[in-house]
């Protein structure tokens, strides 16, 4: 188990990074929008390893957490849809008389 993690996980995460920092290099404005991958991609890799860890996938690993890593989760989890959600103010709003 542990050659799959070093080897793909870990793999990826290597490519991921030397393919965001060619990217800056090549493209300004990525470099204002591409944290948002590295913020996207940083709680996969954590759930990934804590499930490797614990020989299983993280779903089934959440209801063997104590209450209070269960609380922060969902919390974690909430604020994160809030803060990349959409931000518009004036949703449309279709009414179909």
């Amino acid at each position: 188990m542990k050659a799959v993690w070093g080897n793909n996980v870990l793999g990826v995460f290597h490519s991921a990074f030397n393919a965001l920092v060619g990217a800056i290099k090549l493209n300004f404005v990525f470099s204002l929008f591409g944290w948002e991958c590295l913020v996207l991609i940083v709680p996969v890799l954590v759930t990934d390893y804590i499930g490797y860890r614990r020989k299983g996938e993280f779903p089934e690993i959440f209801s063997s957490l104590r209450w209070p890593l269960q609380v922060a989760s969902v919390v974690l989890l909430i604020y994160g849809i809030q803060f990349f959600g959409r931000r518009e103010g004036n949703a449309f709003i279709y009414f179909a008389f």
